[in-house]
């Protein structure tokens, strides 16, 4: 958690407090086990200005974008439209 100043850390994990649990959970584990701040999906830094905006953030720019886009295809199947009689 070098990436993170230690103002930064106490400031994060004030505002993480301040949501509701089940939202709070991951991130607050993420701070104990020292990957607080880095992208699940590619390990990229967040950095405490995509932090501060959304604290509880799980990926960076790039990989929530691709995740959005898997879930949405999974969803809507490959051509955007739903499954038979749609």
């Amino acid at each position: 958690m070098d990436h993170l100043s230690p103002d930064d850390l106490a400031r994060l994990r004030a505002a993480l407090t301040t949501l509701p649990e089940p939202v709070r959970r991951a991130p607050l584990a993420r701070l104990t086990d020292g990957t607080y701040g880095l992208c699940l999906s590619c390990g990229e830094e967040l950095g405490a200005d995509l932090l501060t905006d959304a604290p509880a953030r799980a990926w960076c720019p790039q990989c929530e974008a691709d995740v959005v886009q898997r879930r949405s295809a999974a969803r809507h199947g490959v051509c955007g439209q739903r499954g038979e009689g749609g």
